[in-house]
């Protein structure tokens, strides 16, 4: 009686399966004399043992994280000017904390915040700078 094909794809499988736990088993031997001799570490058999299991499950999640990166990929673009958003959040606030210990970067910092203000309001930043040294020529502080 001839076998079926699905049980020959069985077989198949079962020989490559052997094949390979074999193949792994005789690639870690050199692991398993070192951790069983020299180190005498009790689950080194085990760990022999399952070897190409831990093997399998390394490729497969490589495999696993190559094909579902696109996918990440995608669902993280419309994330992208949230990130943006954020880091310039952040940039902002840290500015902010220097600002408040330092007074020189708490001049640059409003300074900024005056430029982006106008920029937000589509004032061009010459006006400011123009305006900035009229105050600095009427001010009684020294410039520096």
């Amino acid at each position: 009686m001839p076998l079926s094909d699905g049980l020959r794809l069985f077989l198949c499988l079962l020989v490559l399966g052997i094949f390979y736990c074999c193949v792994v088993w005789i690639i870690n031997i050199p692991a398993f004399h070192y951790r069983s001799k020299i180190k005498a570490e009790p689950q080194a058999l085990a760990d022999w043992l399952l070897s190409p299991f831990f093997l399998l499950t390394r490729v497969v999640f490589w495999i696993f994280l190559v094909l579902t990166s696109p996918i990440l990929f995608l669902f993280s673009l419309p994330l992208i000017p949230l990130f943006i958003l954020f880091r310039k959040t952040s940039n902002w606030v840290n500015r902010l904390l220097e600002a408040l210990t330092d007074p020189v970067k708490y001049v640059i910092f409003f300074q900024r915040m005056i430029r982006l203000g106008l920029w937000m309001q589509f004032i061009p930043e010459k006006l400011y700078w123009r305006d900035i040294e009229e105050v600095k020529t009427h001010s009684k502080l020294p410039n520096g």
